[in-house]
């Protein structure tokens, strides 16, 4: 009788151990789906933009430049600015969650040459 017990006892924890499993990964997915935002907006709205821009290249003084000066865009000036005002309120996002979830932050040497790659996109 007892082998019986204890097999229903098990059962039950195992039974308990699963429900408690998914409680807790609930909880832990407590992120807001507003932050999915610039990239739903990326993914989106950047390829619908297009508008014509005709500005100054000032490249008419090189021999492999035409003597035209003007320079005439349709596609890639708009789409350019609104990426990187989308990319500046990502990296906002991003700051602001890595400040406040400081003790979860996890420091690995795999992310050096990220590091190195993000200055020297910057940079250039």
């Amino acid at each position: 009788m007892s082998g019986k017990i204890k097999d229903q006892n098990l059962k039950k924890n195992k039974d308990n151990q699963k429900h408690n499993k998914t409680k807790i990964n609930y909880s832990m997915q407590n992120t807001s789906i507003w932050l999915l935002l610039p990239v739903i907006l990326v993914t989106s709205v950047l390829p619908f933009i297009t508008k014509l821009k005709e500005y100054n290249a000032n490249l008419s003084g090189f021999p492999w430049f035409t003597y035209n000066d003007t320079y005439t865009d349709f596609f890639l000036y708009y789409k350019q600015k609104f990426f990187l005002i989308i990319v500046f309120a990502m990296a906002v996002i991003v700051i602001f969650k890595a400040y406040l979830d400081k003790r979860n932050i996890v420091y690995s040497h795999i992310l050096i040459p990220l590091g190195v790659y993000a200055a020297l996109a910057l940079i250039s």
